[in-house]
């Protein structure tokens, strides 16, 4: 399933029409999670050209996929200003780019620390998409709570409001 149709199902779902920032970050990682987790190799190579085409050069293979990455990350920024209104512009854009690592993962999709979990098992589709959910959701709502901290007036060792801070 698109990321595009995950993100619809999540709003018709919500008896307000709003997705939830869980329900937008999973869109976003269980399609890479599902395929990054695969044995075949048509869907290891459609993570790899993503992650390494788009990403890592910063240019795309065809003028298409650039265009259609713009409109997703245009999409995802707005989705979660609606829900993260506390949150700047720009801190919405590093968020974005902080759950992007984490879904693109070396683990995930490389596979590089393997050798440290050497006959056990690594995590289904849905463990390992739910954990990445739980932890970008972690992210986002500590950023929140360090704004909001921010945004309080600061006390001197008295305990008094200082000056500066109003």
């Amino acid at each position: 399933m698109r990321r595009d149709d995950l993100i619809d199902a999540a709003t018709k779902r919500n008896k307000h029409g709003i997705a939830s920032l869980r329900d937008i970050i999973h869109a976003l990682a269980y399609p890479v999670a599902r395929r990054g987790l695969s044995d075949k190799e048509t869907d290891l190579a459609w993570v790899w050209m993503l992650r390494g085409g788009v990403w890592q050069h910063g240019y795309p293979s065809s003028p298409h996929m650039i265009g259609g990455s713009e409109k997703a990350i245009a999409r995802w920024i707005n989705e979660v200003e609606i829900r993260c209104s506390e949150l700047s512009h720009v801190d919405v854009v590093w968020a974005y780019s902080f759950v992007l690592g984490t879904i693109y993962s070396w683990q995930l999709i490389d596979r590089l620390y393997d050798r440290f979990i050497e006959g056990e098992e690594h995590g289904t589709v849905d463990r390992i998409t739910n954990d990445i959910v739980l932890f970008c959701c972690s992210g986002i709502d500590a950023m929140i709570a360090d704004r909001r901290c921010a945004a309080l007036p600061s006390l001197n060792h008295s305990g008094r409001v200082s000056s500066g801070a109003l």
